[in-house]
């Protein structure tokens, strides 16, 4: 199997766990993008049933997708370098997502619609964007940025205004919330 590695040359994949995980992965739409090396780190973890992914991506202009529908739900979405986007979506149930990124110019968008929610975000370098949207239900948002000239949103539309916590250090950063 010959796979793209991220200096755009390619390899020869001989162990057979990979050449098994990827049409998996591909056929379940757990992640889209390029630069990905399970070589690198622990490998992908997807449960179908309970909806679990966790996406582990290193190096630069990476991109990672998660869409849950249903059942229990959980993400953990992991990016180190420059230029990376995270994108997620969970609808219905037990939702959460713990979102991390670590270097400069990276996003992070998620929008979970129903049940119990649940975001923790925590982005290191500068230039960093975290876009979250929840809406009703249980809610609960945990943003962290270190560094400089970082952007934070959050938007949650949930009765009684749920727990919203931003955490920003360095210069030159904005934090938007906005509570229906």
């Amino acid at each position: 199997m010959i796979t793209p590695t991220c200096a755009g040359y390619t390899r020869y994949r001989r162990h057979w766990r990979t050449m098994l995980m990827v049409p998996i992965l591909m056929a379940a739409g757990i992640q889209s993008g390029y630069c990905s090396d399970p070589d690198l780190g622990p490998g992908p973890e997807v449960t179908l049933g309970e909806s679990t992914a966790s996406i582990h991506q290193i190096g630069l202009q990476n991109n990672a997708s998660v869409q849950q529908v249903g059942a229990s739900n959980t993400a953990h979405l992991d990016q180190w370098g420059q230029g990376n986007d995270i994108r997620s979506v969970q609808f219905g149930s037990g939702n959460s997502a713990q979102l991390s990124q670590a270097g400069a110019e990276n996003q992070i968008s998620l929008a979970q619609y129903g049940r119990n929610n649940y975001v923790s975000a925590t982005q290191n370098g500068y230039a960093n964007d975290i876009s979250v949207m929840q809406y009703a239900n249980s809610a609960d948002a945990q943003i962290t940025q270190n560094g400089n000239a970082n952007y934070t949103s959050v938007v949650t539309l949930s009765a009684g205004a749920p727990l919203v916590k931003v955490n920003q250090l360095g210069n030159g950063g904005i934090a938007k919330v906005i509570q229906y």
